[in-house]
């Protein structure tokens, strides 16, 4: 059952919304610059204690908080809430000049993210059917007026800023919608915590998330701005050279260089990306220069590859300790894991250098000298893309202690599903990709070396096929194409003589070498689950537990502590660990299975499971199966194993410090001499939920700036 614990017991809740104005963009810049501007401050201070009428205190206009308020913000006895609380937290520390306790807070938008809600509270309100009022839509024009700096013009007098007295009537709007902000917050909360109570130990995880964000990473502002500045000279010189070549007044522009191309005989659908890369092979396959160095210019200018470089700026503009804060949302995703912001840490160009090549490239790009760095190597905006995980970096008189969780998907997949050879694996060698193939075309472990194609085509089958992924999700793992068959003609007569495809038949045999890539990947999907059947059977137990715990309306446990149960109309999948997955406003549905290609089968109906949850911004119906079940719970028990890991560094005595994570994935700071296997051993450290059948291994890494191992 959700480990709740009444928050309400034997305190009050002091209900909490504020309005506030700062010169610095509170979107491109973040909480912790927005604060700390010396603009900064609080206009409207909204609260209400319990279910008591909303109260306005106008700061803007001279009121102050009652003393009695500010007593119960730093009162245990006082549970204070609001929605996106880290952002009142922060604020009104700021507000008062002392901080303010974070373990006295919870925080709406992360009770809704545990129940499958959205996170904004203007979604919230429409997702939960009407129980708490919608935000009114002029909030964001009011915002604009009187929180942000506004352009100075003629009719305003050349002011930058509106204040109160310039429009009382929109100002008195602007505190009726604090307001009712507040009555909003707290209808939801009520709604969600009298249906399901509060997870408490998930909320005092997200306390230790806060406290991460707060301390932020250290970025080398120096290193960046050089960054900005050369690329920016760089850029220039590459449209003079665009313009030379094509003698364009704008070569930016679309209509004017498919025109270009044109009167050269060459006729391009679109400037997109996959267009360019198709036409550079085809024109570096027949010599033509000129075209190639067009659309590659083309590619450099029409995106920016330091995009990440100026959001390290932006969001440490006025920080003097240079610290990147905010740079996670503490369950971002369905499954508890966190999604990235700002910078966007789970987000960053892949690196392809050693340790010793990322030392020098960093080491160039820090001494300006990009006239060497563009003769080593291929492409500087590339390289410099491929570098922004250096500019996050260790203080003075520490390094950056970086361990990853090896193979953890893998790991808690074997051990939920039972799959014993997977788990000696894990036991011992740990080298699943190699055991993976060997079970899948019965060749002797020790044949499968780091090179071999075999090796290449098991690591294919287990990034793709582990939650019922099939030739769509190889397809996307098979980078390269290295597991592709042979497409040779002779293959090609082969296939088709082999499978009795008449060449007199209407076949296209332009798309024959997508039959054969398929009937590659299905092979060697066949050859994977016959390998662990134990898998596709946990994909079928899972689907049948819920539709089971949906029509009897009964708790249905299945193994290791994991469990099916409906709630007043929310499905919850208890986890290993004590924390639940929630599905909102579940249902089945009947639906009619037919063929797919020359399967021979009759059609059958099958009952679907659906659920409502956020999809491209809309509060809309989506279905899940069984392998989709299974992806979710083996990702929400690997999440859970690294909150685990980064809770102990947070709580105890020991020398690192989390400044981030990435995926599975810790990124501590330490002082010089600390031993990078502590930290493994941390990660590797058994959770006390879970038997001795889940092997845990963590690697890592020392380095005075961040990078990917």
């Amino acid at each position: 059952m959700l480990r709740v614990e009444n928050p309400y017991r034997g305190k009050r809740v002091l209900s909490i919304d504020i309005e506030t104005y700062s010169e610095t963009d509170l979107k491109s810049c973040g909480l912790y610059e927005y604060v700390d501007d010396p603009s900064f401050e609080v206009l409207i201070f909204c609260y209400a204690v319990d279910d008591r009428t909303v109260k306005t205190i106008d700061l803007a206009q001279g009121d102050e908080i009652p003393s009695q308020v500010l007593h119960a913000l730093m009162d245990p006895d006082y549970i204070k809430s609001a929605q996106n609380a880290a952002f009142e937290l922060y604020c009104l520390s700021k507000h008062i000049g002392k901080q303010l306790p974070v373990n006295q807070w919870i925080d709406t938008m992360i009770i809704a993210a545990y129940l499958g809600y959205p996170l904004s509270l203007d979604q919230l309100g429409k997702a939960i059917n009407g129980h708490g009022d919608q935000k009114d839509a002029k909030g964001k024009n009011l915002i604009k007026y009187f929180s942000m700096p506004c352009k100075p013009t003629k009719i305003n007098g050349g002011r930058t800023r509106n204040f109160p007295h310039h429009d009382p009537g929109k100002w008195l709007e602007y505190k009726l919608y604090c307001r009712q902000d507040v009555t909003t917050e707290r209808a939801a909360r009520e709604f969600m915590v009298s249906r399901y109570g509060i997870d408490w130990e998930d909320m005092s995880n997200w306390w230790i998330d806060l406290k991460i964000n707060r301390r932020g990473a250290m970025i080398n502002r120096r290193y960046v701005e050089g960054v900005i500045e050369f690329y920016d000279h760089f850029k220039l010189r590459v449209m003079q050279r665009q313009k030379q070549i094509t003698q364009l007044a704008n070569p930016n522009s679309v209509p004017q260089l498919l025109e270009w191309f044109r009167d050269r005989g060459i006729e391009l659908p679109n400037l997109q990306a996959a267009t360019i890369e198709s036409h550079r092979n085809h024109f570096q396959a027949k010599g033509l220069v000129l075209e190639d160095e067009v659309l590659q210019n083309r590619q450099f200018l029409s995106k920016s590859s330091i995009s990440k470089y100026e959001r390290m700026l932006h969001y440490t503009t006025n920080n003097p300790r240079r610290r990147a804060r905010g740079l996670f949302q503490y369950y971002g995703s369905h499954t508890g894991r966190w999604a990235g912001r700002g910078i966007q840490l789970q987000n960053l160009p892949r690196m392809h250098y050693s340790m010793e090549e990322l030392k020098e490239l960093v080491y160039l790009v820090q001494h300006q000298d990009f006239d060497f760095l563009e003769m080593i190597v291929d492409s500087v905006p590339e390289t410099i893309s491929a570098l922004t995980r250096t500019a996050i970096v260790a203080p003075k008189g520490k390094l950056l202690y970086v361990s990853d969780l090896n193979s953890i998907e893998a790991r808690v997949s074997a051990w939920i599903a039972g799959v014993e050879w997977r788990l000696n694996v894990f036991k011992t060698t740990g080298k699943i990709y190699e055991s993976s193939a060997s079970m899948m075309f019965n060749v002797p472990v020790e044949e499968i070396t780091k090179d071999s194609p075999l090796r290449q085509q098991g690591k294919v089958a287990e990034l793709a096929l582990g939650y019922g992924g099939g030739a769509g999700a190889m397809a996307q793992m098979d980078f390269g194409g290295k597991v592709r068959p042979d497409l040779s003609d002779d293959a090609k007569r082969a296939y088709a003589e082999k499978n009795k495809l008449d060449p007199d038949d209407p076949i296209d045999w332009a798309s024959l070498e997508d039959l054969m890539i398929e009937d590659n990947y299905d092979r060697l999907k066949r050859l994977w689950r016959e390998a662990s059947p134990e898998i596709p059977t946990m994909w079928r137990t899972l689907e049948n537990a819920a539709i089971r715990a949906y029509k009897k309306r009964v708790r249905v446990d299945i193994v290791k502590g994991i469990y099916f149960e409906i709630r007043r109309g929310t499905l919850f999948i208890g986890l290993p660990s004590g924390r639940e997955l929630a599905y909102p406003e579940v249902y089945l549905k009947t639906k009619l299975v037919k063929p797919k290609g020359n399967q021979k089968f009759q059609p059958f109906e099958r009952d679907v499971i659906y659920f409502k949850t956020l999809v491209a911004g809309h509060w809309r119906t989506e279905q899940t199966y069984g392998g989709k079940l299974f992806e979710n719970i083996v990702q929400a028990v690997a999440r859970d194993i690294l909150m685990d890991a980064i809770s102990y560094i947070e709580t105890t005595d020991c020398p690192f410090q989390v400044v981030g994570h990435v995926h599975d994935e810790v990124i501590t700071e330490a002082r010089e001499g600390a031993d990078l296997e502590e930290l493994n051993n941390i990660l590797r450290r058994p959770v006390k939920w879970a038997d001795d059948d889940l092997v845990l291994d963590a690697a890592g890494f020392i380095s005075p700036f961040y990078m990917k191992d």
